[in-house]
Parts: structure tokens; C-alpha cells; sequence
């Protein structure tokens, strides 16, 4: 359960790193630059948990994992209730809330299994 956790974690950080760049680069719904304030806050907002995700799944560290979780929800589900392609953000939020899930149900079956 723990490689699946960390499976499932790193795919939606990556998935939530390519929404990302793809929002502030390639917008396929503008051809211009989202502007550098725009550029940042999105980071901060998006990339930034999502590479807090990507490094902490692989220590499965929950709490950082549960910071992550909580600091990208608004962003994503900003991005979730729009029409298009960038809805996928949110998405990528329940993965994180997945593998968070599934790495702590890991945790207290070893640590209950430990514990007899």
C-alpha cells in the first residue's frame, strides 16, 4: 500500500507541475504571457505543494504531506471549477488526498501489526 501511496502521489504532482507550466507557458486558451504576478502566485499556489508532495512521498512524511494537501486546495479547486482542460488540477488534488489516505492507513496497520 505504501508504493502505490507513493505511486499515486507522484503521478498527481506531476500531473499538478505540468497544469502549471501549461497555465502560465502554453495556454492553450491565450497567446499571451499570464503576467509575472500571475506566474508567482500560481507557483506559490500550485507547483510549489506539488513539489512538496513529489520529495515528501518519497519519506513519507504525513505531516508535510497533510500541509501540501491543505495549501494547494484552494488553487485547485479554483482550477476544478472551471470549463477546460485546466479542471485536471483538481484531480490532481484528490490524488494527493489519496495517497495521503493510503499512506496513513499503511502506517497504522504496520504500526498496529508493531505494536503486539
Amino acid at each position: 500500500m505504501k508504493e502505490i501511496s507513493r505511486v499515486v502521489g507522484f503521478i498527481a504532482g506531476l500531473i499538478s507541475m505540468i497544469i502549471w507550466g501549461m497555465f502560465t507557458f502554453f495556454n492553450p486558451y491565450s497567446s499571451d504571457f499570464v503576467g509575472i504576478g500571475t506566474a508567482l502566485l500560481t507557483f506559490f499556489l500550485l507547483a510549489l505543494p506539488a513539489l512538496f508532495i513529489i520529495i515528501f512521498i518519497r519519506v513519507s512524511n504525513q505531516f508535510i504531506m497533510l500541509i501540501a494537501v491543505i495549501w494547494s486546495l484552494p488553487c485547485s479547486l479554483y482550477f476544478a471549477l472551471t470549463p477546460g482542460f485546466f479542471a485536471i488540477a483538481g484531480l490532481a488534488w484528490l490524488l494527493y488526498l489519496i495517497s495521503l489516505i493510503l499512506l496513513t492507513l499503511h502506517k497504522k496497520k504496520y504500526n498496529s501489526v508493531n505494536s503486539i
